[in-house]
C-alpha cells in the first residue's frame, strides 16, 4: 500500500470539498450573480465545476493506485502530478503578473503540498518479489 498515495487521495478530496463551500461562494457565486453576459457565466460554471470534478476525481484515482502494483502507481501518480503542477504554475504566474504578490490566489500552496505528498509515493520502492 503507498500511503502516500493515499493521504495524496485523501487531500484532494479535501482539497475538492474547500474548492466547493469555500470557493463557490466566495468566486463562483459572485460571477454567476454578475452583469457578465450570459456565455460568459456558463463557460465559468462549467470550467468551475470541471476543476471540482478533476479534484474529486484525481483524489479517488490517487487512492485507488495506492494498493496497485507499482506501473499503476507511477502512470496515475505521474498524470496527477502533472495536471496540479501545472496550476501551481498558473497561480504563481497570474499571481504575479496581475498583482505582482503570491498570496491574492494563494490556490497555489494547496497545489503544491498536494505535490509534494504525490512525490515521495512516487519514489517508494516497490516490494521485493517475496514480499508480494
Amino acid at each position: 500500500m503507498n500511503k502516500w498515495f493515499l493521504l495524496a487521495g485523501v487531500f484532494s478530496l479535501g482539497t475538492s470539498g474547500i474548492h466547493v463551500f469555500g470557493g463557490g461562494p466566495e468566486i463562483s457565486a459572485p460571477v454567476q450573480a454578475s452583469a457578465l453576459s450570459a456565455v460568459v457565466r456558463a463557460v465559468s460554471v462549467v470550467c468551475w465545476h470541471a476543476i471540482t470534478a478533476m479534484l474529486v476525481i484525481n483524489g479517488f484515482g490517487l487512492i485507488f493506485a495506492a494498493g496497485k502494483q507499482p506501473s499503476v502507481q507511477m502512470a496515475v501518480g505521474f498524470m496527477v502530478l502533472a495536471q496540479f503542477g501545472a496550476f501551481i504554475v498558473l497561480f504563481i504566474a497570474y499571481n504575479m503578473i496581475r498583482f505582482g504578490t503570491l498570496m491574492e490566489m494563494p490556490q497555489w500552496i494547496l497545489f503544491t503540498i498536494l505535490c509534494a505528498t504525490i512525490v515521495p509515493g512516487l519514489m517508494q520502492k516497490a516490494p521485493a518479489r517475496g514480499d508480494l
